[in-house]
């Protein structure tokens, strides 16, 4: 189950928790300052499991807001105060996890937190 808290793009990491997929690696990111995260021990950039990162940021990116790939992104807070049933929200999910590689089996939007969950 995946948890993205839609109203408050620099808090998600605070509503996520992921299981349901393989945990991959690359580089860290603070989810509050978007700076690279690095590891103090080795003076280096850290890198660590990816997975709760990547589901956030492709949730919560809007179109064009990562310059090398402007067609991928949710946009999630856009759906905040919608009537989800008149959106385009469950295709555009569905749409961009498909393409990096997550198969969505259940998603739930309540109290502007949405629960993914990966097939």
């Amino acid at each position: 189950m995946c948890e993205i808290k839609a109203a408050d793009y620099t808090k998600a990491t605070d509503y996520m928790e992921t299981t349901d997929y393989i945990e991959k690696s690359d580089v860290l990111v603070d989810m509050e300052s978007h700076d690279i995260i690095y590891d103090e021990e080795s003076g280096d950039i850290a890198v660590g499991g990816s997975a709760d990162q990547e589901a956030q940021l492709l949730a919560l990116c809007a179109l064009g807001d990562m310059y090398r790939f402007p067609k991928t992104g949710v946009g999630l807070s856009r759906y905040v105060h919608s009537i989800i049933k008149k959106t385009d929200l469950a295709k555009r999910l569905e749409e961009q996890f498909e393409n990096d590689g997550k198969k969505i089996s259940e998603a739930q939007l309540q109290n502007n937190i949405l629960k993914l969950s990966f097939a």
